[in-house]
């Protein structure tokens, strides 16, 4: 689905939080993926897509400061 939006940025909102990882949902497209980062539940942040991976079903964001 974003496999060929590598590097781009989304809007995203952060539906979970759990040690060092962060949960969130893109708004267009509707995705939901997990990362490292911290934020806090329900904040709206920008997130780069760094991979890819169609065979494993996964992908990789990078949380913006």
């Amino acid at each position: 689905m974003l496999s060929d939006r590598v590097g781009q940025v989304f809007a995203a909102e952060v539906v979970d939080v759990r040690d060092d990882d962060v949960r969130v949902q893109l708004r267009e497209p509707a995705v939901i993926a997990k990362l490292q980062g911290k934020a806090e539940l329900g904040s709206r942040v920008q997130v780069r897509v760094a991979a890819v991976d169609l065979d494993a079903r996964s992908i990789e964001l990078e949380l913006l400061p």
